[in-house]
């Protein structure tokens, strides 16, 4: 891999001038050509290479529009990576009669006693709207990989 900084030089840039960016190139016979297109710009001609080249890291910016969601699945990806545990809470529902909820994750049904086990991170939510943890402890699990 060779490295490139390259530095916000050029008019209508979103990077200020004194930004630079390395970045990491794959090294191959079109290598020195590349460079000499980058490095000449903008005294050459042509800057078809430093359009496509500004163009992709405008599209790895992480100011670029929408990029929450790349971010939100980046972490996502980061949490599969490491080994987790599964932590369950059980909660007694506010409305008495409630026989099942919905949540964005999982969909729980009442147990005799009329509380839920749900998941930790759920937990967290139904707390905030009012359900309290009941005095029997839940299970604690590793997640198989």
């Amino acid at each position: 891999m060779s490295r490139l900084s390259i530095q916000g030089k050029r008019r209508g840039a979103r990077l200020p001038a004194s930004t630079i960016i390395n970045v990491k190139i794959l090294r191959g016979p079109w290598n020195e050509e590349l460079f000499r297109f980058l490095e000449g710009f903008p005294d050459l001609a042509h800057d078809d290479e430093v359009d496509a080249c500004s163009g992709a890291l405008e599209m790895l910016n992480v100011q670029m529009k929408g990029a929450a969601i790349f971010e939100f699945y980046r972490q996502k990806a980061e949490k599969l990576k490491q080994p987790t545990t599964t932590t369950w809470v059980r909660l007694r529902a506010p409305p008495p009669g409630t026989g099942s909820v919905q949540i964005f994750t999982n969909h729980y049904n009442m147990r005799p006693d009329g509380t839920f086990e749900v998941l930790a991170e759920d937990a967290e939510i139904l707390i905030r709207r009012g359900w309290t943890k009941s005095q029997k402890a839940a299970k604690t699990q590793p997640d198989a990989l």
